[in-house]
Formats: structure tokens, C-alpha cells, sequence
């Protein structure tokens, strides 16, 4: 089973962090964790992150471990608490937000069953093709998708009741990332619109889950969460969870959403007109002259990148940072182009600007004169030339 290495962080600002009331945002992505404390007009105090491990344990699979990233957030609140010791009794209120399309399995004790397949695992295209082949009606009827693809969660839990029926037999439900850990933070259940729309089993008319959709799957409407507000105070934070984190017992906890949605209100893109392009695990592109909530995406962007950090640990013994601040002064040195190596970045399938989930990465070209800094630049091109191919769809499209 191939693993990623896991690494910390933490970034203090230069403003004097003496303002009176403070605000925690955590952010649970893919590859990352992170705490963020603000002031109340948006100025952020001071910044924690841990890289988290993603299972490979085979072609095609990625699985996220909820208990490592409830370790790690654990962790990203200790180091941003320990800047001030005032911080925690000065918060007024804590949100979340993160990955979509990773539903972790947990038992009536709130414990997880298995890990969450994450969205850049395809190992459901087959239930995809089903789904859409078989109940492609209801599908567009209810949740206007235009199709079916392995990156949502509706052929994930397929492929869990064809292959794992007692593990869904035995979750009590089925919660998205930040959902786990704001469990484990308040012991309260329930996911945002947001969240639950990412996981293409949400009846746009309603606002709720698909009961038919639900059926054809085979996943009763009580291993869902509750679906409430995004701005709702949910809960507050246990004695539990005070106790493990360094957080003042009592703080209330908002029910938060899903990492694009808050990307796109962050940059003013929300339904303003403006496109916003975002590069983390993978990238996505939202359009201006699309509707908001529409856009497309890459399968590896910033995970093209880590990879080649893992295979080349160019900065061994250091952290992370250090790592890909090698690589990215190496690739400036190499010719644009990179001496004719070619990249093609569909290191786990692909979504854009055609879903394809048996797309294979590609280098082509490689010959004894190439090195660490015409490889790193080429995955560099190769991932910016698929960005434009997007962007140039998306332009495209009326």
C-alpha cells in the first residue's frame, strides 16, 4: 500500500493578534488540514496545516483515513491556539469546510468502519455506467445531472452494497469529511446543501435526499445525515472534544460546507459574474457566463506535483515546503518546454474536459539528457496546458 508522507506547518501573521473577538475556520481537503483563526473583519492571526496520507492500495483507488484527519486536526488547533494563550476563550464561533465526494461509514459509537473513498477514486465506473444506463431518468429528472461519473458518491455507495454489504449493513450513516469532524467536535450529525448536492442524490426540487435515487442504490434514507443550513449553529464543542483539542468547552460550532462553495464566496465568485480558477489536489474552473455552481475540473493538479515530491524527496529530512521549493526553483532553470518532454496529467483518470476514468498519465519523450528539473517542469506544463484545454471548453460553451 503506497502512502504519502505527512508533514506540518505553521504561519503567524505580522498583525498583533489583540483583537477582542476571534473566529476558527478548519478546512479538511484532500491532502491537507488546515486552522485558520481571523479577526472579525477578516484578517487572518495565525495559520496551522498538515499534509494527510492518501491510500493507493491498488490502480485506481484512494482512500482518505477519517481518524488521520481528525488526528491532524487535532494537531492544526493545538498550534494555532498556542500562538496566543487567550485565543481559544476569545473565539466566538468555529466553522468548517472541505473535500467533496467522500463519504466515511461510521457506527452508532461515531466511529469510522473503513476509510472514504475520495473523489479521484474510480474503482465504481462500472456502477457510474449502471446507474446512469439504468435509472438515467430519475437522475436528470431529480438532480439535473447530465450524467454519471465515478468521482460522486452515488456509485461509490453502489460499489460498497455490491461489494461490501455488511460494512453497510453495519454504518449507522454515511457522512462527508467535515461532517466526520464536526462530529467529532460536537457530537451532532448533519451535513450543508452544499455537500449533500456534491454527492449527486439530492432532489433539486425538494432540497432533500432522493428517496427513489437512494432505492436504486440500494442505501436505506436513514444512512444520510440531515441536511441543514450552511450558516446553522449545529452544536457546540464537547467536554470530549475540548479536552483533545485545547478548545474552550461550549464555543458553537456552525454546520459550514463544502470547499468549493466556500472557494467561490471567498473570491467573490458566487453568482458575480466572475470566473475563479483554483489549483489544490486537482484544479477547477468556474466560468462567468456559466450558472453558479456549474464548472469543471482536473483529476491530479497539486497531486502531480506531490507525487514527483515522493518520488524524488529532494529535500530529504525537511519539511514539505522545503520539498517542493526544490523542484519549483529546478523547473525555472529548465528551457520552456522542457527539452521536448511531454506530460500528460491523468494520474488517476480524468474529469476534464472529457470524464474519463481509465485516462493514464503519460511522460513522453524522456531520453538519458533529461533530469529532476525538465521532469518537474514538464508535469508543470503538461498540468497548465489541461487547465487552458478546460478553460477553453468552458469559454466555449454557451
Amino acid at each position: 500500500m503506497q502512502r504519502s508522507t505527512s508533514v506540518e506547518h505553521v504561519r503567524i501573521s505580522g498583525r498583533r493578534p489583540d483583537a477582542p473577538d476571534l473566529l476558527l475556520g478548519l478546512d479538511v481537503g484532500t491532502t491537507t488540514t488546515r486552522a485558520l483563526v481571523f479577526d472579525l473583519a477578516g484578517q487572518p492571526v495565525a495559520e496551522a496545516y498538515r499534509e494527510v496520507a492518501i491510500a493507493h492500495p491498488r490502480p485506481g483507488w484512494a482512500e482518505l483515513d477519517a481518524e488521520q484527519c481528525w488526528r491532524a486536526t487535532i494537531e492544526v488547533i493545538g498550534e494555532v491556539l498556542s500562538v496566543d494563550e487567550s485565543f481559544s476563550r476569545r473565539l466566538l464561533a468555529i466553522g468548517l469546510t472541505g473535500l467533496l465526494h467522500a463519504l466515511v461509514p461510521v457506527d452508532t459509537a461515531g466511529n469510522p468502519l473503513a476509510s472514504a473513498m475520495l473523489w479521484l477514486d474510480h474503482r465504481c465506473a462500472p456502477q457510474a455506467a449502471w446507474l446512469w444506463q439504468q435509472h438515467g431518468d430519475l437522475i436528470r429528472s431529480t438532480t439535473g445531472a447530465r450524467g454519471m461519473n465515478s468521482s460522486s458518491s452515488g456509485p461509490k455507495l453502489r460499489w460498497l452494497v455490491e461489494h461490501e454489504p455488511a460494512l453497510v449493513e453495519q454504518a449507522a450513516v454515511f457522512l462527508p469529511m467535515k461532517d466526520f469532524i464536526r462530529l467529532r467536535l460536537t457530537g451532532r450529525i448533519a451535513t450543508d446543501p452544499s455537500d449533500a448536492a456534491g454527492t449527486a442524490l439530492v432532489d433539486n426540487h425538494s432540497g432533500e435526499w432522493c428517496a427513489p435515487l437512494l432505492a436504486a442504490i440500494g442505501i436505506s434514507l436513514g444512512k444520510l445525515p440531515p441536511i441543514r443550513g450552511s450558516a446553522e449553529v449545529i452544536g457546540a464543542v464537547t467536554a470530549e472534544a475540548a479536552q483533545a483539542t485545547g478548545l474552550a468547552a461550549g464555543i458553537p460550532v456552525v454546520v459550514g460546507a463544502g470547499d468549493t462553495t466556500c472557494t467561490r464566496i471567498g473570491a467573490d465568485a458566487e453568482g458575480t459574474g466572475r470566473a475563479c480558477i483554483y489549483m489544490g489536489t486537482a484544479a477547477w474552473i468556474a466560468a462567468p457566463q456559466r450558472q453558479a455552481g456549474c464548472f469543471a475540473a482536473t483529476a491530479t493538479t497539486g497531486a502531480a506535483l506531490r507525487w514527483l515530491v515522493g518520488l524524488f524527496d529532494p529535500a530529504p529530512g525537511q519539511a514539505a515546503s522545503a520539498a517542493y521549493t526544490v523542484l519549483l526553483e529546478e523547473a525555472a532553470s529548465a528551457p520552456r518546454g522542457a527539452a521536448s518532454l511531454l506530460f500528460l496529467p491523468h494520474l488517476m483518470g480524468e474529469r476534464g474536459p472529457a470524464y474519463n476514468p481509465k485516462a493514464k498519465g503519460v511522460l513522453f519523450g524522456l531520453t538519458l539528457a533529461h533530469g529532476r528539473a525538465e521532469i518537474t517542469r514538464a508535469v508543470l506544463e503538461g498540468c497548465a496546458f489541461h487547465i487552458r484545454s478546460i478553460l477553453d471548453q468552458l469559454c466555449a460553451e454557451p
